[in-house]
């Protein structure tokens, strides 16, 4: 659905549901030296779900998202249950669970509470004009009470759309059609004493295939 702004630019609402579900480490005990102290590959589960909501600007040869916002939930379950010696808390045995057997999807997934077994997480994304993006999330469970994650990223995609609009020229339309620079700086712990800044300059280039049709 298009609505009108001005003259052949419109507006084109977005909206996207997802529900996503993931079993990784399939697979059974691995042993280094001694078959008798095999260890069990790290099986997880993970359930989660994201919504997603902007809209675009649009005319006969422009598209530019101008605004999305992004929210995903996820749990995680390791499914490994221990038995341990209870005077040095050594682990003496294992076994695998069945799938999600310790996953609450009120608590875990809907309310985004983490415990002793399970790992809760929150991301909101806040995107502008294909440039400039703002991240916030939370995280919680297995040891951890609630910690905090932020960041933000700049990026050169929505420049060279608005530079290959107003150039007009093969040259430009090449440029904006492959190429892509992102900086990022995300902070995780925020506010606490492991807290832990990563920065990062990306370049990319892509849609190549473009080239040899």
């Amino acid at each position: 659905m298009l609505l009108p702004i001005d003259g052949s630019l419109s507006g084109k609402p977005t909206f996207n549901f997802s529900l996503g579900y993931s079993k990784s480490n399939i697979g059974d005990k691995i042993s280094y030296i001694d078959i008798a102290q095999a260890d069990p590959l790290p099986r997880m589960d993970r359930l989660g779900y994201g919504i997603s909501t902007g809209f675009d600007l649009v005319s006969d040869d422009f598209r530019i998202n101008a605004f999305n916002l992004s929210f995903t939930a996820e749990a995680d379950d390791i499914l490994i249950e221990r038995e341990f010696f209870s005077e040095y808390q050594y682990p003496i045995s294992w076994e695998y669970q069945s799938t999600l057997s310790d996953l609450k999807f009120w608590k875990n997934v809907v309310q985004i509470k983490g415990d002793d077994k399970i790992v809760s997480h929150a991301g909101l994304k806040l995107d502008f004009v294909e440039t400039v993006s703002l991240y916030f999330g939370h995280f919680s469970g297995r040891g951890f009470d609630q910690r905090k994650t932020n960041g933000y990223e700049f990026r050169a995609k929505g420049l060279l759309k608005v530079w290959a609009l107003w150039a007009k020229d093969p040259i430009t339309d090449f440029i904006r059609d492959h190429f892509d620079i992102i900086y990022y700086n995300t902070d995780y712990f925020a506010d606490h004493p492991l807290e832990t800044k990563m920065t990062g300059l990306a370049f990319y280039i892509h849609n190549l295939n473009d080239l040899f049709e």
